[in-house]
């Protein structure tokens, strides 16, 4: 009963925002005393039964020229408009939408985003009053390089101040950084987890994805935020809240167990898709209401089909390009430094130094400036290698083997350390990057390779496999707080946040036009309707706070200038005034069959990966 109620305020809520639309039209036209035929909530499709033509509606009256009604179809709405259609004829009526003024009839085609705009600031001051879920500023994931990394931010920090002005959730504080001018630089206040506060000085970088300057971080943290279906994590007891911070588990690169902190979900999901056996029993260590709980889970076997793989690592260098500020690994290495031997043993891969260190302590062989040096580290130091140091980028050439993983298929294939992989399937293995496609790409075809070892060319027959990994079912959420606040601070906040996201969908829709995101990122109705759905699964209030987004990105979107949009028309309405005459009706009628076009493969398009997406998700 739960889901179908949520279902039901979903579906009055999205209709709402379309009837609103409509309503700010019917309401400008109504002002300039445009003559309005219909005006329905909902749609009342016609159907015919022998030569009786039967509108479906629930009821409709007539009052000054203007039929209103309730259509049987109770979703959105609908206003027809007297001589706005270029095509038909007309009768030069001043009560003729095509007989008003070029600004009268601009006002007209904003009036829908305008009202939108409203509902937007509506919904969200009355979401605030309710009580809405946001995202903590509390950093979760920091890419290595970024920003962030280097002004000394790590996950679990919370950033409470931009410039001064505080910081109340994570979207804020990735919105003011996008929109800032390129170059900029900026102050933040930075809690640690233990309570100390500092200040930080940061210049933000352009986004990879387009969408403005960013910091590198992201708030995505080790809390169990759902599961998927069949959960091997709910079986064993974990619960929604829980936040993992450590994980005990046999590892198979090194051939001990070994017990690790979890401070991101980065090493986590590393952890569980490289180091443990699939299937095998791991101990998590979770927080729960204060208290750290040790939870045996016996990992599922994942396996991801779409992917083939032989079951080996490429080998690599290792030189420090730059250490993170603050890290353990200021005193032992600098910029240059290149790793060479782990134990004596030469490092071609991480693992090497993983599995040296697996008995407390590695001592690490290196070189810089033509001079050689051994350094010793600890098992967590190693760990840090990941996280505090920027490797200088290295352009695999060629495939040299630097690990293969025991019962693989490269190891079942005779594939071993220090081969070297010239030609598959009798063609030349361009770089290690070609090589790796051509695998993915087999669908899992036995391939020949042949390889050159100690001097000599042999040839191997290698069948990839699909990647296999352990699979413990939950997917990962982020700090949530309940932001419950007075009316007037309601209202303020809803205004706040109708510009917050006003600014979000500039953003996308900048970087749609710069090619930097893709349309494949969007959603169409199929998605938008399951968003709303799970958000209505989580309140009122966190629903109608979607609504608003909704709102605003309906308000925005709707005028761009897209022939069928009401952009589309005041580009028409533009163009017109600045010729002095209207544009033709066929050049009209052309450009909103290309704009019709455009827009309804579109939707098909977003559909298509809306489906795809829920098809995928467990």
């Amino acid at each position: 009963m739960e889901s179908v109620i949520a279902a039901i305020w979903v579906i009055l809520g999205i209709s709402f925002i379309i009837f609103i639309h409509e309503l700010g039209h019917f309401l400008a036209c109504r002002a300039f005393g445009i003559r309005v035929r219909r005006f329905y909530l909902g749609f009342a499709p016609k159907i015919r039964i022998g030569k009786k033509v039967i509108p479906l509606k629930i009821f409709s009256f007539k009052r000054g020229g203007t039929e209103y009604g309730v259509g049987l179809v109770l979703f959105g709405g609908f206003v027809d408009v007297e001589g706005q259609d270029p095509t038909k004829p007309r009768k030069g009526a001043p009560w003729e939408f095509l007989s008003k003024k070029p600004w009268q009839r601009a006002v007209v085609l904003v009036a829908g985003s305008a009202m939108n705009a409203v509902s937007a600031f509506l919904f969200f001051a009355v979401a605030f009053s309710i009580g809405v879920r946001l995202t903590r500023p509390v950093v979760g994931l920091v890419d290595v390089g970024a920003p962030a990394w280097r002004a000394g931010i790590q996950p679990g920090d919370e950033i409470t101040e931009m410039n001064g002005q505080p910081v109340r959730e994570f979207l804020e504080l990735a919105t003011n950084i996008a929109l800032l001018p390129e170059g900029s630089e900026v102050e933040l206040t930075v809690r640690s987890p233990d309570g100390t506060v500092r200040k930080v000085r940061v210049k933000p970088v352009p986004d990879p994805l387009g969408r403005g300057l960013t910091i590198g971080v992201m708030p995505v943290a080790p809390i169990v935020e759902k599961f998927e279906a069949d959960s091997a994590a709910a079986k064993a007891g974990i619960k929604r809240g829980d936040i993992i911070t450590a994980i005990s588990f046999y590892d198979r690169i090194v051939g001990k167990r070994r017990q690790v902190a979890i401070k991101d979900v980065r090493r986590l999901r590393t952890i569980l898709s490289q180091h443990v056996e699939p299937g095998a029993e791991v101990v998590l260590t979770v927080r729960r209401d204060g208290k750290q709980l040790k939870i045996p889970v016996r990992t599922a076997v994942g396996v991801e089909k779409r992917v083939a793989r032989l079951g080996m690592l490429n080998t690599t260098e290792f030189i420090v390009e730059e250490l993170r500020p603050g890290s353990p690994l200021k005193k032992l290495l600098k910029a240059g430094d290149r790793l060479l031997k782990a134990d004596g043993v030469e490092i071609r891969t991480y693992y090497d130094i993983l599995k040296a260190a697996s008995d407390g302590t590695v001592t690490i062989t290196l070189s810089n400036d033509g001079r050689t040096r051994q350094i010793t580290l600890t098992e967590e130091q190693v760990l840090l290698l990941e996280e505090d140091v920027k490797w200088k980028d290295y352009v695999a050439r060629r495939v040299e083997v630097g690990y293969v993983l025991e019962g693989s298929a490269a190891a079942e294939a005779g594939i071993k350390r220090g081969d070297v992989i010239v030609e598959v399937d009798g063609r030349k293995v361009e770089s290690f990057s070609w090589f790796a496609d051509y695998v993915s790409r087999s669908g899992g075809k036995a391939m020949v390779l042949t390889v050159l070892r100690n001097g000599r060319r042999i040839s191997l027959t290698a069948k990839p496999r699909p990647v296999r990994y352990a699979k413990i079912g939950i997917a990962f959420g982020m700090h949530r707080m309940l932001y419950r606040t007075d009316p007037i601070s309601a209202m303020v906040m809803g205004a706040k946040r109708t510009w917050l996201w006003a600014k979000r969908v500039f953003l996308v829709i900048r970087g749609l036009f710069a090619r930097t995101v893709a349309a494949k990122h969007l959603s169409g109705p199929v998605g938008i309707i399951s968003i709303s759905y799970a958000f209505a699964k989580l309140g009122l209030g966190t629903l109608l706070y979607l609504l608003g987004l909704i709102s605003i990105n309906l308000a925005i979107v709707n005028l761009l200038p897209i022939p069928v949009l009401d952009g589309g028309h005041l580009m028409f309405v533009a163009i017109e005034k600045l010729r002095g005459k209207p544009v033709s009706p066929s050049t009209q009628v052309a450009a909103q069959l290309v704009g019709l076009f455009v827009l309804l493969a579109l939707i098909v398009f977003v559909t298509y990966n809306d489906v795809l997406r829920l098809v995928q998700t467990p």
